[in-house]
């Protein structure tokens, strides 16, 4: 069995090599893994760095370039199509995840036991959230639960594990449609629930957002807004 480890990346060249360094240093016992890095149009010196990477001749490293930034969600959905495991891993190149995560996060989907796990911030005890986005964060969780009936405990979702199944019985969205849906599809957020299969929460520890500018937490009524245009949009989908 294979995972295949997706790494958006954005200016992100101070850190991208330490990240690889720490997925490939991941005790994964006899699980194969693949290291999927997307550079998503960076202005910085993140392609020369990972051009200029010791790992970038190991075969089980994939690059691709956006010429252009087209958001996240894009990087992870080029990520997900040239993906070729039986799981798949979404890794931020920011340093805020820790890849020793990881055996935790897929042991759930190894035992048999569901298709899909989200990393939880608040799962594991930590003052490395803010308690304004603390609060902004549980608000959005319950409203998005309602919306959506599930029952997640971090809206925002830190790590984020699927199997190949539950991507390929997924529509994802074309670019012109993910500012109209969400970013949602591949980010994860507007989620895909699979028949009588519980998706757990697992603690995530974020090491916070140290390196970069610390954005301003989110104003609540625009992202509750998003939510139930979100929930509309899904319904008339369905």
């Amino acid at each position: 069995m294979k995972l295949s480890i997706i790494i958006p990346v954005y200016n992100e060249e101070q850190t991208i090599g330490e990240v690889i360094e720490r997925v490939w240093k991941v005790d994964l016992g006899e699980l194969e893994r693949e290291v999927i890095i997307v550079n998503d149009g960076s202005s910085d010196g993140t392609r020369r760095a990972i051009d200029t990477s010791r790992w970038i001749s190991d075969p089980r490293v994939k690059t691709y370039n956006n010429p252009i930034n087209l958001g996240k969600g894009a990087a992870v959905r080029t990520g997900l199509a040239f993906a070729t495991g039986d799981i798949l891993l979404v890794q931020d190149a920011d340093l805020e995840l820790d890849p020793n995560e990881y055996v935790r996060l897929v042991a759930p989907i190894l035992d048999g036991r569901t298709d899909i796990v989200y990393g939880s911030r608040f799962l594991a005890p930590s003052d490395r959230v803010a308690l304004s986005r603390r609060a902004a964060n549980r608000f959005l969780t319950t409203l998005t639960n309602i919306l959506f009936g599930g029952r997640l405990t971090d809206m925002e979702t830190a790590y984020k594990v699927f199997t190949r199944s539950v991507l390929d019985g997924v529509r994802l969205l074309r670019r012109n449609q993910e500012r109209r849906a969400t970013r949602s599809s591949a980010r994860g957020r507007s989620r895909p629930r699979p028949q009588n299969r519980h998706q757990p929460d697992c603690p995530s520890r974020s090491a916070g957002r140290r390196l970069k500018t610390r954005r301003a937490p989110r104003n609540g009524r625009p992202e509750a807004s998003r939510r139930s245009r979100e929930r509309s949009w899904s319904s008339r989908r369905t």
